[in-house]
């Protein structure tokens, strides 16, 4: 935690192994985001753009989780 009380924001330090499991999976999402504007721009199938879709919600709600229970751990007492 920060001792900042004019700070814009609340700080948690996370552990490394966490912040790099956090980042790559959002960097993975961006990826699948970038690739149904591609899908999009190229009159693709609904059905494929509704599959992609559907992961990338998926893969979201998971990132969700990992920082829900990391706030469970560590902030709420």
């Amino acid at each position: 935690m920060t001792d900042c009380e004019n700070c814009p924001y609340k700080a948690v330090p996370r552990d490394e192994e966490l912040q790099r499991q956090l980042k790559n999976r959002m960097n993975r999402i961006v990826g699948q985001l970038n690739g149904m504007m591609a899908m999009v721009d190229d009159n693709r199938y609904c059905g494929d753009i509704l599959i992609q879709l559907a992961a990338a919600e998926k893969a979201l709600q998971s990132v969700g989780y990992l920082i829900l229970q990391s706030h469970m751990d560590t902030c709420v007492t």
